[in-house]
């Protein structure tokens, strides 16, 4: 399972108010909370559907003083929003520290070979170039990946197969969205809304 993890030193982090400001931007974002443990600093979230699944596990590990802020994720289609998101995570615990002096920070990442990860104003390319050249990786493959999609999903129309044709333009859908390219997006939705009318 990909992930990226960084420790933070001396911040005097409001780990309770970071996590309830996440379980609101997950919401917003359509994930389900499949759990949250203020106490062990752990929060579980999924979202599920015909087309997209995705799953994220945010640990801190530590005290509010010296702790390791850890992201592991498992995505089908929506790989790059876990590395915007973990820049995301960074800016929130920013947000609610109140560090003593100049805290420390110290970041890594990993990516199984099978799975590369790769973009979110929390959008923006991350600062961390571990982050940035992880998540290039992931939009190149995300892109083929859709047109790959889009191929099939093109044999399927015409073969008469539209169910299976409607599906993977939802998952070139997602895949655009993920890119922040909402111009394709709203061109496969008008595809969609075309072949639904068939």
């Amino acid at each position: 399972m990909p992930g990226y993890e960084k420790k933070y030193v001396g911040l005097n982090t409001n780990i309770d108010v970071v996590l309830e400001d996440l379980k609101a931007f997950f919401t917003d974002q359509g994930f389900k909370i499949k759990s949250l443990n203020k106490k062990k600093g752990i929060m579980e979230v999924q979202t599920e559907s015909d087309v997209d699944k995705s799953y994220g596990k945010i640990s801190f590990i530590g005290n509010p003083n010296d702790y390791v802020a850890r992201v592991d994720w498992e995505a089908t289609l929506r790989k790059v929003f876990w590395i915007n998101f973990s820049n995301k995570l960074h800016d929130q615990i920013k947000k609610n520290s109140n560090p003593e002096k100049q805290g420390e920070i110290k970041g890594e990442s990993w990516s199984p070979s099978e799975e590369v990860i790769g973009k979110l104003d929390w959008r923006r390319v991350p600062d961390d170039p571990e982050l940035a050249k992880l998540r290039k990786e992931a939009e190149k493959e995300l892109d083929g990946k859709r047109s790959v999609l889009l191929a099939q999903a093109e044999t399927y129309e015409m073969e008469g197969e539209i169910k299976e044709a409607l599906k993977l333009y939802k998952m070139a859908i997602i895949i655009s969205k993920d890119l922040g390219e909402n111009v394709y997006a709203e061109m496969f939705e008008s595809k969609i809304n075309e072949l639904q009318k068939k």
